[in-house]
């Protein structure tokens, strides 16, 4: 793996953020077409590279992930390992410099420019895109392609500040806020803003053909076999608009789970393995051949509780949760230590983090008290529902038998990732307690808080299924959001902070990393804190 594993190395004391897309095509800014993102984040280690890698004898990369996503629309699945697939297939307005994540390039728009009061901003877009089937992209195609991501849930925080977006001309598109927002191009360079064709959407819609299963992007890669369960085989665009792709295949085989897809990768059937387990870590950095990059997580590990129904109606139960966590020990025994403890409830390095923020200490005796406060003197049995995947299940089980310790009788049922989320992040809600992770699609706070505590997110899907926020929380969000002044909007968000504290309606624990086992044949490869990889920027 030629300078790529070295660079992190050299990097790790360095703090290089990592955001939304680890990379996309190189290109020239003009006047207004560049944006500075957030603070850093860290890459947390890397295991050193064995030897200087070979010359290129392959033209198909195999990427292993343990699931494999449900949709192929952007906007249509909030997964990462989704994210990744349409974000090779689906081409955005902008993207970050392959180089610097913390610059905003080019991509389908040559270039952009904000009005003086930032309400509106106007993309230029370039003339020479066109669609997998051929059509040339138009610029009704992109204004009808905004309109459809800000109909998906996961876009729910854009569709509230966005009034509408408008055809200027053949060439120009401009989006008119609502209110001025700083980070509305972080938030446009996700895969759930890719560019469809509106003929084939309204083409599928009218033959009754599912769209999230087809594609038709303008993206580096064209899906070519999608075995449900099994495989998704992409090959090459080569009329993409910024040129050759190197990886000529790409292939995203779903493995049967984490320890298998550990065997596979040291076995040279795969070359890069997503949702590798922490139990195989340890294995995995001493092997021949292979990389396993450690990246600090976008998302912060939490509790929720649903305040809606008894027990947790009752802030002493919820207080008496944030006493009896101890997050070190969720740290050890559940991420086997790889990650840091962050009480905070973004990740360090988006904009709006507080790393002086002091949560609830560890206290079980108090737990105990407050249980018994609110009635409780002999403890009380709860439900916790967790997915099944080794980084929710694992620091589940840990945390589980620390509030068993203070008397809650835990009944801890993991669950496969398509019902849990069916029954907990739906407008089901059905759940006492869980546990999951904070995710902005780009790394700015109001990415993460808005959907997690604003009240108008009560009941909406992957959404605020907390039921947290009040008038207060509400206020401070919507000042944050709509304000140009850093620091007012750094104040909002640490008093929202103490707000959460004070009523535990999540419990926030740590950030753990987004690990990537890769072969050291790939080249250019780069870490991304969201485990979302653009794989046309890489070669062998």
């Amino acid at each position: 793996m030629k300078t790529n594993v070295r660079s992190i190395l050299c990097l790790i004391m360095a703090a290089i953020m990592m955001i939304a897309v680890a990379g996309c095509s190189t290109g020239t800014s003009t006047d207004g077409a560049t944006a500075t993102a957030a603070p850093n984040l860290p890459i947390m280690t890397a295991s050193p590279a064995s030897t200087a890698a070979p010359a290129p004898t392959k033209d198909t990369l195999i990427m292993g992930m343990t699931y494999e996503c449900s949709k192929l629309d952007p906007g249509g699945d909030s997964t990462s390992n989704a994210m990744g697939v349409i974000a090779n297939i689906y081409d955005s307005l902008v993207c970050p410099k392959a180089d610097d994540a913390s610059v905003v390039e080019p991509a389908i728009a040559s270039s952009w420019k904000f009005s003086e009061d930032g309400q509106t901003l106007t993309f230029e877009l370039r003339d020479d895109v066109t669609f997998h089937d051929g059509t040339k992209m138009t610029a009704d195609d992109v204004v009808y392609s905004l309109n459809f991501a800000l109909a998906q849930p996961l876009n729910s925080p854009a569709a509230g500040m966005i009034d509408d977006v408008t055809k200027v001309d053949d060439s120009h598109v401009s989006i008119h806020l609502i209110y001025a927002y700083k980070p509305i191009l972080m938030m446009l360079y996700g895969p759930s803003f890719g560019i469809i064709s509106q003929a084939f959407h309204e083409k599928c819609m009218e033959d009754g053909v599912n769209f999230s299963s087809v594609e038709n992007g303008t993206g580096a890669y064209i899906l070519k076999e999608w075995v449900s369960g099994n495989k998704m085989v992409l090959e090459a665009n080569d009329n993409w608009y910024n040129g050759e792709v190197p990886i000529k295949n790409l292939v995203y085989q779903v493995v049967p789970d984490a320890t298998t897809g550990a065997l596979m990768i040291e076995q040279g059937e795969i070359d890069a393995l997503l949702g590798m387990s922490t139990a195989d870590r340890e294995h995995l950095v001493k092997a021949e051949g292979i990389t396993v990059v450690d990246v600090l997580s976008a998302g912060t590990h939490f509790i929720a509780m649903n305040n809606t129904k008894a027990p947790f109606d009752d802030p002493k139960v919820r207080e008496a949760v944030s006493y009896a966590v101890n997050r070190e020990e969720a740290l050890q025994g559940g991420l086997n230590g790889i990650g840091i403890i962050n009480p905070f409830i973004i990740t360090p390095g988006f904009f709006g983090y507080y790393d002086g923020f002091e949560p609830n200490p560890y206290d079980p005796e108090k737990a105990k008290a407050l249980l018994a406060e609110a009635g409780y003197p002999d403890g009380l049995d709860v439900t916790w529902k967790a997915a099944s995947d080794s980084w929710y299940a694992t620091p589940a089980q840990v945390v589980a038998e620390q509030l068993r310790q203070v008397g809650f009788n835990v009944d801890l049922q993991l669950m496969e990732r398509a019902p849990y989320l069916a029954e907990v992040q739906s407008d089901k809600m059905d759940y006492q307690l869980t546990n999951y992770l904070t995710w902005g699609t780009y790394p700015d706070a109001d990415a993460s808080m808005y959907n997690k505590f604003h009240t108008s997110m009560w009941g909406k899907p992957q959404q605020n299924y907390g039921f947290a926020g009040n008038a207060e929380t509400d206020a401070l969000l919507d000042k944050a959001r709509t304000s140009l002044d850093d620091q007012v909007r750094l104040d909002c968000y640490k008093e929202l902070a103490e707000i959460n504290k004070e009523n535990n309606w999540y419990i926030m624990l740590m950030c753990g990393s987004n690990a990537i086992v890769v072969s050291n044949e790939i080249q250019d490869f780069a870490p991304n804190s969201y485990a979302i990889y653009r794989v046309y920027n890489w070669h062998f």
